[in-house]
This record gives structure tokens, C-alpha cells and sequence, in this order.
């Protein structure tokens, strides 16, 4: 039988705020409160959103293990505390995929032209090759296509126990 371990809502706390300061610089310096020079063809509003990544991450920890109680192996929460806590706990676990989802489709097929590098490294050696532009956003399209389908899953579950817990409510 396996058993699974759940972050305490003082450790969610920790990792949740962890996320969240790692997303706050890259937010700042996407919106220009942060001066810094950015190599060319790299737009603030996509450094903006690499940050926001880690922000609705962050929250997303937080609310589902200090305020939802866990996840069960499901993805759902093991003890919401209200229905406020399980409808932001899908909002943002889609604006996390949403956002992840920008990032790889901008990378992938905005204007621009774009530079990919390639290491592998095993040890004792490591190669590293210059890898063709159209290789890297073909790349970055097939994850871009992958996070579309975590989206539409996301919402499909999202909707599936939010009428669920609908369903239960209106038993009880």
C-alpha cells in the first residue's frame, strides 16, 4: 500500500512564498519597475509572464496545501475549506499552465529570431552544438502543444468535480 506525504501548511507556506519571490524580480522587470537591459528580441511582457509562472505557483501551494488541506492523488483537495478555496485552486492551476503555455507558444512562433544551444553532458564528457533555429521552435511548438492539452485537462477536471461538489452540496 502506498502512503503519501503532504506538506504541512507551514512547509506550504515556505515553498509557496519561495515561488512567489522567485516570480516577483522577473515581474518587475517585465513591467519596467526593474531597469535591466534585455538581449534583443526579448519582450518585457514575456519576462513578465516567465514570472508570473512562478507567482500563481506559489499561491497555488499555498491555497491548496495550507487552505485545501492536500491534494489527493486526483489533483483534487483533500479538505477544502470553503468553495472559494476549490475554485481558486483551479484558477490557478490553469493560469499557471496558461501562463507556461504563452511562454513555449511565443518562444515557438513569435517574431523574432531566436538563437537554441544544445548540451549533453554525461560524465567524463560533454558535448554542445548550435542548434538550428527551426529545430528549437519546432521544440518549444510540440511543448507548447503539450501544455494546451494540460490546459484543456485542467479545465475538463475543474469542471468535473466543481459539479461534483455542486452535486454533493445540493444532496446534503
Amino acid at each position: 500500500m502506498r502512503t503519501y506525504t503532504q506538506l504541512t501548511p507551514r512547509g506550504a507556506m515556505a515553498f509557496g512564498a519561495a515561488f512567489i519571490l522567485a516570480g516577483v524580480v522577473p515581474i518587475l522587470v517585465g513591467v519596467g519597475a526593474i531597469r535591466v537591459q534585455l538581449p534583443p528580441g526579448i519582450q518585457r511582457w514575456i519576462v513578465a509572464v516567465a514570472g508570473a509562472i512562478f507567482v500563481f505557483a506559489g499561491l497555488s501551494i499555498v491555497n491548496s496545501y495550507a487552505l485545501g488541506g492536500g491534494l489527493r492523488p486526483d489533483g483534487s483537495l483533500s479538505n477544502p475549506a470553503s468553495r472559494a478555496v476549490t475554485v481558486l485552486h483551479y484558477v490557478l492551476r490553469l493560469a499557471t499552465v496558461g501562463a507556461m503555455f504563452t511562454v513555449f507558444a511565443w518562444i515557438a512562433v513569435g517574431p523574432g529570431e531566436r538563437h537554441f544551444v544544445s548540451r549533453l553532458s554525461f560524465p567524463g564528457a560533454r558535448l554542445r552544438g548550435n542548434d538550428s533555429e527551426r529545430a528549437g521552435r519546432i521544440a518549444f511548438g510540440i511543448c507548447a502543444a503539450f501544455l494546451a492539452i494540460a490546459f484543456l485537462s485542467v479545465c475538463g477536471g475543474a469542471v468535473k468535480q466543481l459539479r461534483g461538489a455542486r452535486a454533493r452540496g445540493a444532496a446534503s
